[in-house]
């Protein structure tokens, strides 16, 4: 898999998703209002902390940040592919075989 240069937010993400928590919750681990993280994971503001991640970037998990990237929405991208959106989540979240979003994306 081709590596992606991430952002500090996409980072914030990515640790955010593993860890199971939503926006609000890891901004009380930061000891930030939620706006203020949401912000960071957006990248609008260079205040945001660089975190590392712990492991490598999984595929599925790269698919999820290319969708991102491209501004497209999750029933956009099930619509081109022939799915459900709720199939799409679950595909990027890793719960189910990615294989369809990973020959989209080219990952």
């Amino acid at each position: 898999m081709a590596s992606l240069i991430l952002t500090k937010g996409e980072k914030l993400i990515i640790t955010r998703r593993r860890a199971g928590k939503n926006q609000t919750e890891a901004a009380k681990d930061f000891g930030v209002h939620r706006d203020t993280y949401a912000q960071w994971e957006k990248d609008i503001t260079n205040t945001a902390p660089d975190v590392s991640l712990t492991e490598p970037l999984k595929a599925f998990e790269a698919c999820y940040l290319l969708r991102r990237r491209s501004n497209k929405t999750q029933k956009q991208l099930a619509d081109a592919l022939h799915l459900s959106r709720m199939t799409v989540n679950s595909m990027e979240l890793g719960k189910v075989n990615y294989s369809q979003l990973s020959t989209f994306w080219g990952v």
